[in-house]
């Protein structure tokens, strides 16, 4: 573990992404549940906007989840093989 990074150091800042990316998506039917509600009675133009917003959150919080698991994943794969090169550099096989 000479650079310090651990699977449990991925896992946990992944885990601190994950619980943003569901709380930024809260606000956004939170915005657009309140449009629907309030809005509805005078004017549906402002309802399509959140609800148009809320869809484009929708899609690009797909993505970027998408980019986030790979991500992790890939990050795994660098900490296995940084401490394989540990456990070798150290005499242990």
């Amino acid at each position: 573990m000479a650079f310090g990074i651990t699977y449990e150091v991925v896992n946990g800042a992944a885990d601190q992404l994950r619980a943003q990316n569901r709380a930024l998506s809260e606000v956004v039917e939170h915005m657009r549940a309140t449009a629907s509600a309030r809005f509805a009675q005078w004017n549906a133009l402002s309802v399509t906007t959140y609800t148009d917003a809320q869809t484009k959150w929708n899609n690009s919080a797909g993505v970027m989840s998408g980019d986030l698991e790979a991500n992790v994943q890939r990050l795994m794969t660098i900490v296995a093989n940084y401490q394989d090169a540990d456990r070798r550099a150290s005499g242990g096989l």
